[in-house]
């Protein structure tokens, strides 16, 4: 079922979060496993994973390839040129916010509403060797447009930061969609030295398209 009222984005705020605060210098990179289609403004496109972090509310998303092994996890990875995050915690909103096909699996023509369910959150400085700081295990709760916080009791700097699927929803095929995903904390430099502060995204009546090339306005 893939029933969601759009009403329901956006009950969490928060005033602190990386992706909010420096979206617009347009230096974030988003990579991720792969990822699978959607429809958006009326059609079947691929989505980005830079969809995740876009600051403004929508109601599309960034959905990962679905998988045809349970061997595969995806994940998406985040990055900032030439610098590092420090953050204590992170907010993560599923997919799947509206009442339709949610990520397309083109190979056997199927519509998945990916869910969470277990899921780490890692850290690296080489975007090889990764380390975990906060992991989830089978929480049915996290699909079709359900949020979350988490906040740590230790601040963490790193390089890349990694969201990866351990183990996939019963009955589901290894999927994840993502609606917004941010890091509570701050960008330092290189060496860990701290950066001026960033003037957090507004949204008004201007077309967006720093990164993705998609307009802050498009709808389902």
């Amino acid at each position: 079922m893939f029933l969601c009222l759009f009403e329901r984005i956006g009950s969490i705020k928060y005033d602190n979060g990386i992706f909010q605060k420096v979206y617009g210098d347009g230096n974030i990179i988003v990579t991720a496993s792969g990822s699978s289609k959607q429809h958006i403004n009326g059609t079947k496109q691929m989505t980005k994973p830079e969809y995740a972090i876009y600051p403004w509310e929508k109601k599309y998303d960034w959905c990962s390839k679905v998988s045809h092994t349970y061997d595969d996890h995806p994940f998406i990875i985040f990055s900032i040129k030439s610098k590092k995050f420090k953050f204590n915690g992170y907010f993560i909103r599923c997919g799947c916010c509206y009442n339709g096909c949610c990520c397309d699996d083109d190979y056997n023509n199927y519509c998945f509403d990916c869910c969470l369910y277990s899921w780490s959150l890692q850290i690296s400085e080489d975007n090889e060797t990764w380390q975990t700081v906060h992991s989830i295990e089978k929480d049915d709760s996290m699909r079709i447009c359900n949020e979350k916080q988490y906040h740590f009791d230790k601040e963490y700097t790193a390089s890349y930061v990694r969201l990866i699927q351990d183990n996939a929803c019963p009955g589901y095929p290894p999927c994840i969609a993502i609606n917004k995903f941010d890091l509570f904390g701050s960008v330092v430099g290189a060496n860990n030295e701290p950066e001026e502060e960033f003037v957090s995204f507004h949204d008004d009546d201007e077309d967006v398209s720093i990164i993705g090339h998609i307009s802050k306005n498009a709808k389902l």
